[in-house]
């Protein structure tokens, strides 16, 4: 059995597509047997992570706090 993971017409991967098949398997033009990497401790890419060439690219950290802005917590 092997993972397959899936992007879109975006080239942005779909976390929930993954699934697991069997050896034979033959993918399909959105899809890759090459998991999204993960650095020395365990941690993923940011996402938006998008499919280039034959690589996965996770956003800059710039780009996923600009999307993920910080939310001020109020004192109660």
């Amino acid at each position: 059995m092997k993972a397959v993971y899936t992007w879109d017409g975006n080239n942005q991967y779909i976390p929930t597509a993954n699934k697991t098949v069997p050896d034979d398997y033959q993918l399909a033009g959105n899809e890759t047997f090459d998991e999204p990497p993960k650095d020395a401790n365990g941690y993923g890419l940011l996402m938006p992570i998008k499919r280039q060439g034959s690589q996965w690219i996770g956003a800059t950290q710039e780009e996923y706090q600009a999307a993920h802005p910080a939310v001020p917590v109020k004192p109660s």
